[in-house]
């Protein structure tokens, strides 16, 4: 077993079970010193960046969260879809929880995949908003999500037939 820090997709149970993930128990939790951004650039452009941490050093600066109590096996899973080691590296962090504080591992962006220009996609930063509802995290963080900058669609031009025979 061990404790995993989910604070992006991860937040929604309905993510983590598209993942092959059940977590055998959760908590929510806060990270100090570190801050929520949006900039690991998604391999699908329109998606925008997707969620990262950032250390900063700051008590100020928090990460709202849940520590899920995962099976070892269950870290392949994750692996495989936070595309470790390439697109997010691993490391551990303290969190607060209501029962003390727990180490836990999360993924944090890799440098080849930070895009500090990057927003998350409306249907992305749904997801985080649902899951960060559904875990009860502080209102005032989730009125946060609500308000973060979102990705605006790209409007293609209709596909047309170039002239001449084909």
């Amino acid at each position: 077993m061990f404790d995993y820090f989910g604070y992006g997709s991860n937040l929604d149970p309905a993510s983590l079970r598209a993942k092959g993930v059940v977590p055998v128990s959760w908590t929510r939790g806060v990270v100090a010193g570190w801050r929520l951004r949006f900039n690991v650039a998604h391999f699908f452009r329109h998606e925008g960046g997707v969620a990262n941490i950032e250390r900063t050093g700051h008590d100020a600066d928090r990460v709202h969260g849940v520590v899920l109590r995962l099976e070892d096996g269950d870290l392949a899973a994750l692996d495989e879809a936070e595309a470790y080691p390439d697109g997010y590296g691993r490391t551990t962090v303290a969190v607060d929880t209501d029962n003390g504080t727990i180490e836990a591992v999360a993924y944090v962006g890799t440098p080849a995949f930070i895009d500090n220009t990057c927003l998350p996609s409306r249907r992305y930063l749904n997801i985080v908003i649902r899951g960060a509802e559904l875990a009860e995290l502080d209102p005032s963080y989730v009125e946060q999500l609500r308000r973060h900058p979102v990705l605006e669609p790209r409007v293609d031009p209709l596909f047309e037939h170039p002239a001449g025979d084909h």
